[in-house]
């Protein structure tokens, strides 16, 4: 009778366990709520609008190394995946050590996209960051490190786009 109530006790515990694990999975892939906006703003090269960039964080201030932080940038042109892996690799150096980039993962993450594409990155309080096109979730990246620096391509004081990145922390 005991071993009966030990093995019905254990399987109560693991069905509950995986019931929690089943929905913190899925809690994990839906796109981030409740986010206030940070800034905004437009990347153009020359003539060519490239992408608007929007920064969301819980309370619509933007404290630099603290999380968590929602990027959305709707592209204006089309961009193939292997453009964007480039420019993201390019941007990143210097950021983080070259063996910290997931080039691999990226190569599978990153989409193609067409003009009103979104493509947004969602990095959560314990470093984590992931992936959304178009709200819907691609995946997750687990280094914190690399998800830091992902985000400074947009937000470090030091970025290609100095302007773009002030309107975006809300500065100007």
């Amino acid at each position: 009778m005991s071993v009966y109530r030990v093995n019905s006790g254990f399987r109560v515990c693991l069905i509950i366990a995986l019931m929690s694990l089943g929905l913190s999975a899925s809690a994990q892939t839906r796109y981030p709520q409740g986010l206030e906006q940070v800034g905004q703003a437009r990347l153009s090269l020359l003539w060519l609008d490239i992408y608007d960039a929007r920064l969301f964080s819980p309370d619509g201030a933007y404290r630099a190394g603290e999380a968590p932080l929602l990027l959305e940038l709707t592209y204006h042109r089309a961009i193939s995946s292997e453009e964007l892996v480039e420019e993201t690799l390019s941007q990143l150096e210097g950021r983080v050590d070259a063996l910290a980039v997931p080039r691999n993962r990226l190569n599978k993450l990153l989409p193609s996209v067409d003009d009103g594409d979104q493509l947004a990155f969602y990095l959560s309080p314990d470093g984590r960051g992931a992936f959304y096109f178009n709200r819907e979730y691609l995946g997750e990246l687990e280094n914190s490190d690399f998800n830091r620096a992902f985000l400074d391509i947009w937000l470090a004081p030091d970025s290609d786009y100095p302007e773009l990145t002030q309107q975006l922390i809300g500065k100007e």
